[in-house]
């Protein structure tokens, strides 16, 4: 009877640590998926505030593009930990995507003849 308990006792717990894992493991998949929605939604917005506001494609403010402007002031504030360490990560993410909105336009513009 004890071995059996003792059995028992151990698929239990080798069950909880399994679970454990696979909590973990959807925690971060749901992290990595939303760090992507963030950054290519940034980037989608970015392009679609250029085409409808801008000229010739691109927002700009005293000649510089406000995308650009804005993701290096947001990079720069989440680095500096302005944005507090729980919502940092996210302004990281929405700083890429609206850098990346710009070299996108940087890039396909030095590709013209």
């Amino acid at each position: 009877m004890s071995q059996s308990l003792s059995r028992w006792m151990h698929h239990a717990e080798s069950l909880e640590n399994k679970l454990a894992r696979i909590k973990e493991n959807a925690s971060e998949q749901i992290d990595q998926g939303l760090r992507t929605v963030e950054t290519v939604g940034a980037c989608g917005a970015a392009g679609y505030i250029n085409a409808r506001f801008g000229t010739n494609g691109e927002l700009q403010f005293n000649g510089v593009p406000v995308d650009l402007a804005v993701g290096i002031l947001g990079a720069v504030a989440a680095f500096a930990g302005l944005a507090g360490k729980k919502n940092s990560d996210h302004v990281h993410n929405i700083a890429n995507g609206l850098m990346s909105a710009y070299a996108y336009r940087a890039g396909a513009a030095a590709a013209k003849p």
